[in-house]
C-alpha cells in the first residue's frame, strides 16, 4: 500500500505508545484492557541511535487485551496462554504484531523516497489442529480490520509528513 510519508515517521509512531487512544478510539483503544492505554511496556530507557548497535534498538511490548472467544479458537495451537497484543518492533522497519497468540500480523515499512512508503503486510492464524473451512473469511476479516488501524495511523503520519520542509527544527527520534 503506497502511502505519502518517509518511513521513520512509522519508527515514531511506534514508539510513542499514547498514540493508540488518540489515534485508534474506535477501532483498537476499545479492545484494550482498562488502564492498558496509561501502562506502557516499551522501554523509557531506549539509548541514543548514533551509540547503539541496531539490534538494541528493536524491542517487545505486551499490551493486556480484552480478546472475545471464538469457536475457531479451541481449533488452533495459540502462543502464549495470555490476552495480549503482542507487539515486537524490528528495527528499523518492521512490526510483528500478534494479537492474543491466535493471529499473526508482520507490518513492513519499506521507503520508497524521502516522502513515500510502500506499507506490506503478511497475515496468518495459529496452526490449526484441524481443517478450519472458515478461516480464509476469518483472516480477511482480521486483515479488514488492521487495515482501518492502519489507515488511521497514515492520516497522522501523512499530515505531520506535509509539515516537514527544509526550514523546519532537526528531528530526534523518541523526543
Amino acid at each position: 500500500m503506497p502511502s505519502a510519508y518517509n518511513w521513520k515517521l512509522n519508527f515514531e509512531n511506534v514508539l510513542d505508545f499514547n498514540h493508540v487512544p488518540f489515534v485508534h478510539p474506535r477501532t483498537f483503544r476499545p479492545l484494550m484492557a482498562k488502564g492498558a492505554a496509561n501502562d506502557p511496556r516499551v522501554p523509557a530507557d531506549l539509548p541514543p541511535v548514533t551509540t547503539a548497535a541496531l539490534h538494541e534498538l528493536s524491542y517487545a511490548s505486551e499490551t493486556p487485551l480484552q480478546i472475545q472467544p471464538r469457536p475457531w479458537h479451541a481449533l488452533v495451537e495459540r502462543f502464549g496462554d495470555a490476552d495480549v497484543y503482542y507487539n515486537h518492533f524490528l528495527y528499523p522497519n518492521v512490526n510483528f504484531i500478534s494479537v492474543g497468540g491466535y493471529v499473526f500480523l508482520v507490518q513492513q515499512f519499506d521507503p520508497v523516497s524521502p516522502d513515500r512508503t510502500d506499507v506490506h503486510f503478511t497475515l496468518c492464524a495459529a496452526r490449526a489442529t484441524q481443517r478450519i473451512p472458515a478461516l480464509p473469511a476469518i483472516l480477511w476479516g482480521h486483515l479488514k480490520g488492521e487495515k482501518r488501524v492502519l489507515d488511521e495511523d497514515r492520516v497522522i503520519l501523512e499530515a505531520m509528513q506535509r509539515g516537514l520542509h527544509e526550514g523546519g527544527p532537526v528531528a530526534r527520534h523518541g523526543a
